[in-house]
C-alpha cells in the first residue's frame, strides 16, 4: 500500500509541476522543474525498492 501511495504522490507532484511549467514556459523554470522531479523520483525509487536487511 505504501508503494502505491508513493507512486500516486509522485504522479500528482509531477502533474502539478507540469501544469506550472507548461503555463509559464521559461527555460530556467523547466530546468528547475526537471531537477526537482528527478530528485523526487530518485527518492521515491530509493524508498520503494530498497532491500530490507535482516535483523541480528
Amino acid at each position: 500500500m505504501d508503494r502505491v501511495l508513493g507512486l500516486i504522490a509522485l504522479a500528482v507532484f509531477t502533474g502539478f509541476i507540469g501544469i506550472i511549467v507548461f503555463s509559464v514556459l521559461k527555460p530556467a523554470l523547466i530546468a528547475v522543474a526537471l531537477i526537482g522531479c528527478g530528485l523526487a523520483a530518485y527518492d521515491i525509487w530509493g524508498q520503494l525498492f530498497k532491500g530490507k536487511k535482516p535483523q541480528g
